[in-house]
């Protein structure tokens, strides 16, 4: 006996147009609201060199969880400035950094 298919794509491209349609413009102004939030922070770590930073994070996984870890993290970041992505990599970090303001469940 053949299982009943169901229309799921259809159904899901008519509900993403629904919210689209009835919620667009609230949505749009999340969006920049966030993405305002995001380049400013990302523009606030890009301030300092990345020397700094560098140092900055070294210092921090030192106190954190010791020697290993430090030397990782600075080893782990020099890469990313030989590969000249330290730009995307702040980006990144402004990502994480302004994640929801509230704590999550799990922590």
């Amino acid at each position: 006996m053949a299982l009943p298919e169901l229309p799921l794509d259809r159904w899901t491209e008519q509900a993403v147009g629904w919210i689209g349609a009835t919620f667009g413009g609230f949505l749009d102004g999340i969006g920049r609201a966030v993405q305002t939030l995001i380049n400013g922070v990302t523009e606030l770590l890009l301030l300092l060199p990345w020397p700094v930073m560098l140092l900055l994070a070294v210092a921090a996984a030192w106190r954190v969880a010791g020697r290993g870890l430090a030397l990782f993290s600075g080893l782990a970041l020099l890469v990313v400035v030989s590969l000249q992505l330290w730009q995307e990599a702040m980006g990144t970090l402004a990502l994480v950094l302004t994640r929801c303001p509230w704590p999550s469940p799990a922590s």
